[in-house]
């Protein structure tokens, strides 16, 4: 077999493209949503956003499960808890879910500032 998804399993690639995922999300999200960007045509941002979640999920879902909502998966993991499972909401590579795409949505929205909006204005 040439690709294995085990070997991705919790890897440091695991953690660098559901940062990168939701990176490049929340980059897209304040690029259409910019009342300053006028490139984009009014009332086509839900149908861009839509478009750009699905590449993305089309690109990364196979490896990362398409993690890119933290409350997707740490919800489940809660109830799971809470309803007398233990160990088994916290299993290894947990967190990743959760503070990846927090982390990535931060860098993403600091990479739109820093790229394309006027010094003082956010």
């Amino acid at each position: 077999m040439l690709f294995s998804l085990k070997s991705y399993r919790f890897s440091p690639t695991l953690k660098t493209l559901t940062f990168t995922c939701v990176a490049a999300l929340a980059f897209m999200i304040f690029a259409l949503t910019d009342a300053d960007n006028t490139a984009v045509p009014k009332g086509a941002a839900p149908a861009l956003i839509g478009l750009t979640v699905g590449t993305l999920v089309s690109q990364f879902g196979c490896v990362t499960g398409a993690g890119m909502n933290p409350a997707r998966d740490l919800g489940p993991r809660l109830v799971t808890a809470l309803a007398g499972w233990g160990g088994a909401s916290l299993s290894k590579g947990w967190w990743i879910y959760t503070v990846g795409p927090v982390l990535g949505a931060c860098a993403g929205a600091a990479m739109y500032k820093q790229v394309f909006t006027k010094k003082g204005k956010f």
